[in-house]
Parts: structure tokens; sequence; C-alpha cells
């Protein structure tokens, strides 16, 4: 290739902690493994040896499947921010990974929270997660990323469109 890729999806885990009835993840009819750390990194020195991607290519680390569960997920977006790589994550925020660190978001473009409302009815009906504990994890995220860099994805349904206004003023507050 002569020209490197702009964008490359590169998902790392292949599954998800969120029971959502609609998605192959989620409702358990298909899930995937989680990509080795050493081959992680392996395929993305080789994406640049290659020309396939090089300073200007975003890594989108997410598709069909929760980031956050990789064991290795710190080493992971360690390895990324210091070889200054562009990437982005998406996140139910279920659960943060523990000993991440500031330094370890440097390269970090952006991170979309994945939403299916803004009550526990609605964690109740989608995700089955625990509200609060959504909240409290996006509010320790900001201890590692400005809260500029974070973008929701809100999944409007019938019984959630009551709570988007709500949704704007808690995002608009942090």
């Amino acid at each position: 290739m002569n020209t490197p890729i702009k964008t490359i999806f590169f998902f790392f885990v292949g599954k998800c902690n969120a029971k959502c009835t609609y998605c192959i993840t989620g409702n358990g009819t298909q899930s995937g493994g989680i990509v080795d750390l050493e081959k992680f990194k392996e395929t993305i020195q080789t994406l640049f040896e290659k020309n396939i991607a090089d300073q200007n290519t975003l890594f989108y680390l997410f598709n069909w499947g929760e980031p956050f569960l990789h064991p290795k997920f710190n080493e992971i977006i360690s390895f990324l921010s210091q070889k200054n790589i562009k990437y982005y994550l998406s996140s139910n925020f279920s659960i943060i990974p523990k000993n991440i660190s500031k330094d370890s978001f440097k390269s970090c473009q952006g991170i979309i929270i994945s939403m299916p409302g803004f009550s526990q009815s609605s964690y109740d009906k989608i995700h089955q997660f625990k509200f609060n504990k959504i909240l409290e994890n996006i509010n320790s995220i900001l201890n590692f990323i400005p809260s500029e860099k974070l973008q929701v994805s809100y999944h409007l349904y019938q019984f959630n469109i009551t709570e988007i206004k709500q949704t704007q003023e808690y995002f608009k507050n942090i």
C-alpha cells in the first residue's frame, strides 16, 4: 500500500458484560476471545512497518466487545501512548480497569460512553447494570481524561425518550 489507512477498527476483546438482547455479544449468541498483548503489539508494529498505518491513523479499539474487560488493558493503552498512536475507545462504563494512569491516556482521542438511558429503569431493560455505578465510573475516568474527550452514544428507545434532557444536563455539568 502506498497510502496509510486513516481509520482502523481493532477490537481486542470479543466479549461484553452487558446483557443487550439485540446484540450478538450481549445476548450470548456469539463471543470472541481476547487478543494476547504481545500479538496486539506485534500486529500494530506490522501495520506501521508495512505502511498500512502511520502517525495520522486513528485506531478505534472497539466493536462488539467491552475493551475494559481485557486483563492487560493498561498495558495496551500504555503501549499505544508510548508510541504516540492515536486511539478511540467505547465503553459501557460498567467497570474501570484497575491501576490505569493518566499517561496511558495521553494519545487517547476520546471515549464514547454507551448508554441505554439515564435511569436505573432503563439500565434494567437493556444493559442490566447498576446505574449509580455507571455514573461513579464516568466521574472516576475524569481523573485520567478531560471531559471534552467524552462522547455519549445514547441508545434511543421509546422508554427512554424522556431521559434525554436529564442526560444532556448531566454531561453539560461535567
